[in-house]
C-alpha cells in the first residue's frame, strides 16, 4: 500500500546533517572490516533518519519505500547494492511480495545498455520495485523474500481501492470543513493564538519542521514557557547550533587531507569514525572533522517517535500560555482533531498520528460525522486496522523468520518502517532507519492507481506458471508482476531478447506486461527509433516509413507532399507514445501572446505529451498558462557561462532533465540554435505541433536534420494546418 514518509521526518534537516554532505567515499570496492552498525549514507542517495542500539546482537536496515516515486526506486537500489558490496548484506526483506528469488535467471545475463535499458523503463513504469532493479542489475546475488501474508494484503489493497474512489468527495468535504474552522478561528482565537496556530498549519502542510520548531522556542521563549524537561527538543537545538558552527570550506579541506590514508577502503567519512579506524586524537587534529564527529554522538541520541511526542508537548504547552478562555482552548483541540483526521482519511497517518486520532475518537467521529465523513473515516480506520495487521506479520517474520536471522535490510513504507521500529526495539534489536534521497521528483499517484487497479489477465500467459497463478485468483493486477517476484524471471529475459532483436522498449515493455512477442513483431519500429517507454498499457506504436527518401519526397508533386504529411500526422496522431518540446520558458511566453500559439499549446498538453521549459526568466513573468497547466515540467537554469545557450546548460548538467530525456524521444524548439544530435525547429506555433511528428518517427527525426528538408516540412505542415483551420471555420 502507498505510504508516504511521516511528515516530520521528510523534512526533518537533522536526520541526514551535515555529516552526509561531506561523507566522501573511497573507491575501492573490497569489504572492510567495520561493522555494519557503522553504516552511513552518502547524501545524493539518502539519509540516516534514526539508530537504535539493542541488545540481541542483531542489526535490521530499515529502508523507507516510498511507491511510484522513480527517484526514490533508484536510490533504494543504490543503498541496497552498498549494503551487498560494502557490507555484505545481500538478504532483503520486502513488504509487498510473498515469495523469495534471488532472480539468478535475469542477475546473470550479463550488462549491457539494453539490459539497463529494459530495468530502467520497467522502474520507471512502477512495473518493477527499486530492490529488483538492484537484485537485476546487481553484479552479485541479492536475494528478496516478501515477508506478506497475501490473504492480508489484498483486503488491505481492496480497502484502499474502495476508499481511493470517494477521495475527490473527501477532498471536497474536508475543504469545506477546514473553511468553517478557519472562520471560527478568525472570530475567536486572539491574535497571538492565531498566529501561532498558522506557523503551526503551516508546519502541518509543508514538514518544514527547522522552521516551525525555532518560531515555536521563540513564542516559547517570549512567553516565558518552560522547555527545560524536553531532552529532546533540547538536542536538536544543540545539534542545530554544532550544525551552524562547521566551516563547511574547511571541513573539506580537511577531509581531503585526512582520507588519503584510507584510500584503499571503501568506506565514508562517517563510517570510519564510528568504525574507530580514525582514532579520537587524528581528529583532534582537524577543527571541523572534530565537530563532526561530535554531532555524530549527538544525532546518536535522536528518537524520532520521542521527539514527536516532545514536539506535541511544546505546541500544547504554548498554546495553554496563549489562550485566554475555554473557549479557545476548545477550538484549538478541534482543529487539532481535524488535522489528524485530514491524516487518516488522506490514507497519510504515521502510527503516532493514529495513536494521537484514536484517543481522541469519540469527538473525532461526532465532528467528521457532522462534515459528512462518517462512512469514508470508518473505512481509513478499517484501513488502518488491516495496516496494523499486516505490520505484526512483518515483525513476527522478521524477528522469528529462520532466513532472516542476522543482519537483513527490510524496504517497507512510511507507517510500516514505523511500527516495525516499535516492535523491533521492543524486542531489543538494533535498527538503522534510511529515508531515501527523493531529489526533485514525486510520486507518481496516477501510475500508481493504476498499477494498483489494473487487471493483470488484459495479456495472454507467458507459460503454464502463470497461467495457473491466474486461475488461482479471483482479481489480480499489475502490482502482481512486483507481489509475485519470480514473475521477474519469467519475463525479464524474454522482454530483452525482444528489445535486442527490435531495439524498441515500447514493445519489451509491452511483452513484460504480458503480451505476445510474436503478436508485436508486425508493428515493431526500425532498429534506430528512440526508445522510450509507453504512455499506456498497450496502444499502436508509431511505424517508421521504411522507404522514406529525402530525395525523392522534395522531387515530388506540393500535392503529393502534402498528401503524405498529412498521413504521417494522422498516423502519429493515433500514436500511443508521449513526446516532449524542449523550449525556453521567454520563448513560450511570446508565443503565447499569439492566439495560434494558445491553440497550439492546448493541443500539445491534450496529447498528453510533455513541454520542457529552460525557465530563464522568474516564475512571477510567466503566465497563468505556463506555471499551472500539467503536462509542462519548468527546469532551472544556472547558467554561469555565458557562451552556452540556457538550452545546453538545460540539455548538459540537469539531473532531472536527463531522466525526462532518457524517458520521452524530444524535439527543441529554439531560433538560431544548432545542435548536431538533436532536431531543432524555429520558436513558432507550427513547431508545437511539428515536433511531435518528427519526435515519433525515426526516418522523419534522421531526415529533419537535413535544414532543406526541414525547411520544406516545416511549411507543409503550416498548410496543412492553415487548410485544416480555414475548413473547420466554414
Amino acid at each position: 500500500m502507498k505510504q508516504h514518509l511521516p511528515i516530520l521526518v521528510a523534512c526533518l534537516i537533522l536526520s541526514g546533517g551535515s555529516i552526509n554532505s561531506f561523507s566522501q567515499q573511497t573507491t575501492a570496492s573490497q569489504a572492510g572490516t567495520i561493522s555494519v552498525d557503522c553504516l552511513s549514507v552518502p547524501e545524493e542517495i539518502g539519509k540516516i533518519k534514526e539508530r537504535f542500539k539493542g541488545n540481541t546482537g542483531r542489526t535490521v536496515i530499515q529502508i523507507q519505500d516510498v511507491h511510484a516515486h522513480t527517484v526514490a526506486q533508484e536510490n533504494i537500489a543504490a543503498i541496497l547494492e552498498r549494503l551487498r558490496a560494502v557490507f555484505n548484506v545481500d538478504r532483503v526483506a520486502l513488504e509487498g511480495a510473498w515469495s523469495t528469488t534471488a532472480l539468478s535467471a535475469s542477475q546473470a545475463i550479463p550488462s549491457s545498455r539494453d539490459k539497463q535499458l529494459l530495468a530502467r523503463s520497467l522502474l520507471e513504469e512502477d512495473l518493477i520495485s527499486g530492490p529488483v532493479y538492484a537484485a537485476v542489475l546487481s553484479p552479485g546475488p541479492i536475494t528478496l523474500a516478501g515477508i506478506e501474508e497475501e490473504a492480508a494484503y489484498e483486503k488491505n489493497r481492496q480497502i484502499y481501492l474502495d476508499h481511493q474512489g470517494a477521495i475527490p468527495l473527501i477532498k471536497e468535504k474536508i475543504a469545506a470543513y477546514f473553511d468553517r474552522l478557519k472562520h471560527s478561528q478568525k472570530t475567536l482565537w486572539n491574535p497571538g493564538l492565531f498566529t501561532f496556530g498558522n506557523s503551526l498549519a503551516a508546519f502541518r502542510e509543508r514538514g518544514d519542521v527547522a522552521t516551525y520548531l525555532a518560531s515555536a522556542i521563540k513564542t516559547a521563549d517570549a512567553h516565558a514557557t518552560d522547555l527545560s524537561d524536553l531532552a529532546q527538543i533540547s538536542l536538536i537545538r544543540e545539534i542545530i547550533t554544532l550544525e551552524n558552527q562547521v566551516d563547511r570550506s574547511r571541513l573539506k579541506t580537511e577531509i581531503d587531507q585526512l582520507i588519503r590514508k584510507y584510500k584503499n577502503t571503501p568506506y565514508t567519512l562517517e563510517e570510519l569514525i564510528r568504525g574507530g579506524m580514525i582514532p579520537e586524537e587524528t581528529t583532534g587534529l582537524y577543527p571541523e572533522v572534530k565537530k563532526i564527529r561530535h554531532l555524530t554522538e549527538l544525532r546518536d541520541r535522536i528518537s524520532i517517535s520521542e521527539f514527536q511526542r516532545e514536539l506535541e508537548i511544546m505546541t500544547r504547552r504554548i498554546m495553554e500560555t496563549l489562550a485566554v478562555n475555554d473557549d479557545e482552548s476548545a477550538l484549538w483541540d478541534r482543529t487539532g482533531r481535524f488535522y489528524l483526521g485530514q491524516s487518516v482519511l488522506s490514507l497519510q497517518a504515521t502510527p503516532d498520528i493514529l495513536d494521537a486520532f484514536e484517543k481522541e475518537l469519540p469527538a473525532a467521529k461526532e465532528e467528521f460525522a457532522a462534515a459528512g465523513l462518517a462512512k469514508e473515516l470508518d473505512r481509513a480506520l478499517d484501513f488502518y486496522a488491516t495496516v496494523k495487521e499486516r505490520d505484526s506479520f512483518f515483525a513476527k517474520k522478521i524477528l522469528e523468520g529462520p532466513r532472516f536471522q542476522g543482519t537483513v535490510a527490510v524496504v517497507t513504507g512510511g507507517f510500516h518502517t514505523d511500527g516495525l521500529s516499535r516492535k523491533l526495539r521492543e524486542a531489543g534489536v538494533s535498527f538503522i532507519t534510511i529515508a531515501p534521497e527523493l531529489g526533485d521528483g514525486k510520486v507518481n499517484e496516477e501510475l500508481y492507481e493504476k498499477r494498483m487497479a489494473e487487471d493483470l489477465r488484459q495479456g495472454p500467459a507467458l507459460n503454464k506458471v502463470q497461467d495457473q497463478a491466474r486461475s488461482n485468483a479471483d482479481s489480480q493486477t499489475l502490482s502482481e508482476l512486483r507481489n509475485r517476484l519470480e514473475i521477474v524471471d519469467e519475463r525479464f529475459p524474454v522482454s530483452l531478447g525482444v528489445l535486442s532483436a527490435t531495439k524498441n522498449i515500447l514493445s519489451a515493455v509491452a511483452v513484460y506486461q504480458g503480451e505476445s512477442p510474436a503478436a508485436l513483431q508486425s508493428s515493431a519500429a526500425a532498429p534506430n527509433t528512440p526508445a522510450r517507454p509507453h504512455r499506456q498499457a498497450a496502444g499502436v506504436p508509431v511505424t517508421p516509413p521504411l522507404s522514406f527518401s529525402i530525395e525523392p519526397f522534395m522531387r515530388a508533386a506540393r500535392e503529393s507532399q502534402l498528401a503524405e504529411v498529412r498521413a504521417w500526422m494522422e498516423q502519429v496522431g493515433k500514436a500511443d507514445a508521449r513526446a516532449m518540446l524542449v523550449a525556453e520558458a521567454d520563448a513560450m511566453k511570446r508565443l503565447l501572446e499569439d492566439k495560434a500559439g494558445a491553440r497550439a499549446l492546448k493541443r500539445l498538453l491534450d496529447e498528453g505529451d510533455i513541454l520542457a521549459l529552460a525557465q530563464n526568466i522568474p516564475s512571477r513573468d510567466l503566465p497563468e498558462d505556463l506555471l499551472f497547466a500539467h503536462g509542462i515540467e519548468r527546469f532551472e537554469i544556472k547558467n554561469e557561462d555565458p557562451s552556452l545557450a540556457d538550452i545546453e546548460v538545460l540539455l548538459q548538467g540537469t539531473p532531472r532533465f536527463k531522466r525526462f530525456a532518457r524517458k520521452y524521444p524530444f524535439v527543441i524548439m529554439k531560433n538560431g540554435y544548432e545542435n548536431p544530435t538533436f532536431v531543432v525547429l524555429p520558436e513558432s506555433p507550427v513547431s508545437l505541433v511539428l515536433y511531435r511528428l518528427i519526435a515519433l518517427n525515426a526516418e522523419l527525426y534522421r531526415a529533419a536534420k537535413n535544414a532543406e528538408f526541414l525547411k520544406l516540412l516545416e511549411g507543409l505542415t503550416a498548410e496543412i494546418l492553415s487548410r485544416q483551420a480555414t475548413g473547420q471555420a466554414a
